[in-house]
């Protein structure tokens, strides 16, 4: 879009960032071609990467920039990709494969923010939907990697501030410009669009002063499907004999240690790692739709005053169509064990025989999410000294998920044989008949040989909700004190506020009542009896893992069109059925899933603006220190009693206490320093020291505690006392700009962590006399309902008797603690140059690299015992680019890679374990771009993005221990760019 090659305004943002206080001396490094004559740039990619490394050689502190044509002609369908390419930025990728959420060396803790406004997301977790945010809004992205006392608090990573576009500091009085593009998923085999438009206009010399306005729009509708391979998790499995840790001695148990209140394995002695419970896939055809809009005005009535306003308006909704089966697995002792393939001490491969079949589905999901932002404000020169701003700012983010997930299970007690076979590339499940030993065939129609039951419909709405507000005051005032060049100081009101309901319709516990809906544990031939309304279908899917699969694909199921439909919502979820005592059955609050909090912030700050000399060597900076308080207000629920003595009460099935508030009251004081000293007009040394602090989310602040008994019990214990994340960090960089497009830099940093917080997810084995592992079959006497995933746990925790398992379950345990401190550090390397020099064509290449290398000690080990990375940490990113740009014609090719790193969902937590670690082991994308510029109204563009389609694979502990597998589109783009 030619909107976005048009510079960005920065002459203003003096009250709104560190950076602008003091220009270093302009680079007398002329850029000079073969022909011996200074080379003009005036458009195009080199020119944005020019303008980038001026942002960076202004900068007071470490920063990193991505101006705006950089985004908007990279093949990045949002901003997170685009940061894929600064150094020291990791990227994760959404199921879909888009660029989703990213750390700054090593840190999940960013705080992103659009204008100086913190973007509020609409994840359940509060966390931004980085694939929600398209480039074509933004006209500049700077990522802060040291933070001075005017910047707000709330990121210890960094802050990532995107920056719209502002209409009076385009060249041109009016801006019309549109990009047109279809989009092509191999995976899918469907195709999908892209549009977006801005236009802005200003009014000069008017009667009121200059006055600009600016509209953006973007649709985008995304077309993929995503295939992956699933385990339920991995435990060690003592329940097969033999010398398996090859020391000669068979049969050496295990031994445990405890460990921060939990208890690992301290020696695998001949145990096994082996999956339990179940292994599956989901076939997700995804059809994602999002809108985005921007608008801005400026109004400036003199050259001193200036009022204006901004807004974003950002709408994301998925409908997405999820296939899968989920194949239950028994401990080791089940499988044949002449097929047994284990590999130094990890289950690779086997049969079991005589097991149930599979359960198998298929649903919707309608995941609808909304992420704004408002600011309004003044700037005023009150004197040719004394400046003042004063802005309002307001951030939403919310979430609408309709969760109706019917699943359907095989024959009950069935003897069916299951072959697993974690080797491939992708995993084998095969399902077979023992009879006939052919592949069981489960798009059969229901009837006498095949009549599958419906475990049940899981029917909940959830609405989360996040509201920012903020009022800021900023001033500064000019001097001419030596180096003291001038003083900001200022104050902020903040309240954060944060909610979840849920409205609970149906659910797979229902405390040995009936269910809310008709669909639990019902054979589905008389449940279609009953409703013959509901429709029943074969779905399947084409091509599985890019044809790399042998897994079952085709399944007889439940129309999920038919939980959305009329009948279903006034006939069936309207609440007009009773329940076996004769009382109307009707939706829940769950407790467990209500929260309102919210954090009162007060914040001020203090900075001195610093230029001068020191020892004849030119200096810039600033020092400073930011006070802030907060204030927490959360509402929620603790559990009724003791939990030893509810675990013991076999009376007690569900337990939810009383609801209650709790209040906290924190202070920091936040110091910071940075300085730049310009050793030559082309050599820059920077020095930075400060200190950061984020907050726990007020989702895990709420205290939300709750014991359930009932099938696989579930217990969760929340800690309202969290303390805030605080870290230290220590920064230098050595920056060489030996052109005007060239840059070699060398930069290392040390953050000294401490308050990690930590959510514990494990698996024990605990006294449950409402439903323990082992329980008889009320409909066949004589026969018993085996949890074999309870089973399993419950075995390797030293309670596998059958008096035990009759006794004790698993119980899910969540937790989450202040775990302590540790530190990350870091050396970050990159290098960029257009090779002018060549000879003709050759001089239109040119290249951009960068380097990272982060360690840090993560103080938590896995439940087996073995150390873990640093959630989201990769010891190596590496990103490259090779640009070419000559007459028109423009084309890149970029490869991201990162390391392995500890994933687990990469919540807001700075650190999570859980029963199975899920760390993603390393891997790279190529992504390229070509374009042809017509003339300066019209361009062609194509892109191709994932084009090498590498698989990513979480595993846990162990590489074989396979997690999950998924398999993504590549996705190709051809587009029109037009603007007059």
């Amino acid at each position: 879009m030619l909107a976005l090659a048009m510079p960005t305004a920065a002459a203003h943002a003096q009250a709104e960032t560190s950076e602008a206080a003091a220009e270093p001396p302009k680079d007398a490094t002329p850029d000079v071609s073969n022909t011996g004559e200074q080379e003009i740039v005036v458009a195009g990619y080199r020119a944005s990467l020019i303008k980038s490394l001026d942002i960076k050689k202004r900068a007071q502190g470490i920063v990193d920039a991505i101006s705006a044509e950089d985004i908007n002609s990279f093949p990045d369908q949002n901003v997170v990709e685009a940061l894929a390419r600064i150094t020291g930025v990791q990227i994760t990728r959404d199921s879909n494969g888009e660029g989703d959420r990213f750390q700054v060396r090593g840190l999940s803790d960013v705080r992103i923010e659009v204008d100086g406004q913190k973007q509020v997301g609409g994840r359940f977790d509060g966390g931004v939907v980085g694939s929600a945010l398209p480039s074509e809004l933004y006209g500049k992205v700077e990522v802060f990697k040291t933070q001075s006392a005017d910047q707000t608090e709330g990121g210890t990573g960094a802050i990532v501030r995107f920056s719209t576009l502002d209409p009076l500091d385009y060249k041109r009085d009016y801006i019309l410009s549109g990009t047109a593009e279809q989009s092509y998923s191999g995976n899918a085999d469907r195709w999908g669009y892209k549009v977006s438009a801005t236009a802005a206009k200003k009014f000069l010399n008017t009667g009121l002063g200059d006055i600009g306005v600016l509209f953006s729009y973007t649709r985008n509708n995304t077309k993929g499907r995503a295939d992956q391979f699933t385990t339920n998790g991995y435990l060690l499995d003592t329940t097969v004999a033999g010398d398996f840790n090859g020391n000669g001695t068979p049969g050496e148990q295990p031994t445990k240690r405890a460990y921060l209140g939990n208890s690992v394995v301290d020696n695998f002695g001949d145990g096994v790692v082996a999956p339990i419970g179940s292994v599956g896939a989901n076939y997700t055809t995804i059809n994602r739709t999002e809108q985005s809009f921007n608008g801005s005005i400026d109004w400036r009535p003199t050259p001193t005053l200036q009022f204006y306003a901004k807004a974003t308006f950002t709408r994301q909704n998925n409908d997405n169509d999820n296939l899968s089966f989920t194949q239950g697995i028994p401990a080791l002792s089940g499988f044949k064990q002449s097929s047994l393939v284990i590999e130094n001490q990890v289950f690779r491969a086997g049969e079991a025989e005589g097991i149930g079949g599979p359960a198998v589905g298929e649903s919707f999901n309608k995941f609808n999410l909304k992420q704004d932002t408002f600011q309004a404000g003044v700037r005023w020169d009150v004197s040719s000294r004394f400046h003042a701003s004063l802005k309002y700012e307001y951030g939403s983010g919310s979430t609408f998920n309709p969760l109706r997930i019917p699943i359907l299970g095989g024959l009950s007690f069935a003897n069916y044989n299951a072959f697993i076979d974690l080797r491939p590339a992708v995993p084998i499940v095969k399902i077979s008949d023992p009879a006939t030993g052919n592949p069981f065939d489960f798009t059969r129609a229901v009837g006498p040989n095949y009549n599958p039951f419906v475990i049940g419909i899981f029917d909940a709405d959830l609405r989360e909700r996040q509201r920012d507000y903020a009022v800021q005051a900023d001033f500064r005032y000019d001097l001419d004190w030596s180096f003291l060049k001038s003083i900001e100081f200022g104050a902020r009101r903040n309240i954060q506020v944060n909610g979840l309901s849920s409205k609970l319709y149906s659910q797979f516990q229902f405390n040995n009542n009936a269910p809310l809906l008709p669909f639990r544990f019902r054979q589905l031939s008389g449940l279609l009896a009953e409703y013959p309304q509901i429709p029943v279908k074969v779905a399947s899917v084409e091509g599985a893992f890019g044809g790399r699969a042998d897994l079952p694909t085709a399944f007889n199921v439940i129309d999920p069109t038919f939980f959305f439909s009329d009948f279903y919502n006034n006939t069936i979820r309207s609440n007009n059925f009773t329940k076996p005592d004769g009382t109307t059955a009707g939706p829940l609050n769950n407790p467990g899933d209500q929260r309102d909090g919210q954090y009162r912030i007060w914040a001020g700050y203090a900075k001195l603006n610093l230029d001068g000399s020191l020892f004849g060597v030119k200096f810039r900076g600033n020092t400073g220190l930011r006070v802030v308080n907060t204030k927490a207000v959360v509402a929620g629920t603790t559990l009724g009693g003791d939990l030893d003595t509810l675990l013991n009460d076999p009376t007690v099935e569900l337990s939810t206490g009383a609801a209650g508030f709790l209040r906290t009251n924190d202070t920091q004081f936040l110091p910071s320093i940075m300085l730049a000293f310009d050793l030559s007009r082309s050599l820059t040394l920077r020095l930075g020291a400060g200190r950061t602090m984020s907050r726990v989310g007020l989702e895990i602040l709420t205290p939300i505690d709750s014991l359930n008994k009932t099938n696989q019990g579930t217990i969760r214990l929340s800690n309202p006392n969290l303390k805030p994340v605080l870290v230290t960090g220590l920064d230098m960089s050595l920056e060489w700009y030996f052109a005007k497009d060239g840059l070699l830099s060398v930069a290392g940093f040390y953050k000294k962590q401490k308050n990690l917080t930590a959510q514990f997810n494990r698996f024990e084995c605990l006294r449950n006399d409402v439903n323990p592992a082992i329980t008889p079959d009320q409909q066949n006497p004589g026969q018993f309902v085996v949890n074999q995933t309870s089973v399993n746990i419950c075995t390797a925790a030293g309670r596998g008797s059958d008096a035990d398992l009759r006794r004790y379950s698993a119980y899910s345990v969540t937790s989450f603690e202040n775990i302590g401190s540790n530190t990350i550090k870091g050396v970050e390397v990159s290098a960029q140059k257009t090779f002018s020099f060549l000879p003709k064509p050759f001089d239109g290449l040119g290249v951009l690299a960068n380097y990272t290398y982060t360690t840090g000690d993560n103080p938590l080990v896995s439940p087996l015992g073995l150390p873990l990375p640093l959630l989201g940490l990769s010891r190596h990113s590496i990103n490259g680019t090779i640009y070419y740009e000559k007459k028109g014609f423009s084309t890149r090719v970029s490869y991201n890679y990162r390391s392995k790193y500890l994933d687990n969902g990469l919540t807001g937590l700075q650190l999570n374990i859980g029963p199975s670690p899920a760390i993603r082991a390393g891997y790279g994308q190529l992504d390229a771009s070509m374009s042809y510029t017509v003339n300066d109204r019209i361009t062609f563009t194509a892109d191709g993005i994932n084009l090498t389609s590498q698989d990513q694979v979480n595993y846990a502990d162990f590489p074989g221990a396979v997690l999950t597998r998924t398999t993504t589109d590549r996705r190709c783009y051809f587009g029109v760019k037009v603007g007059f």
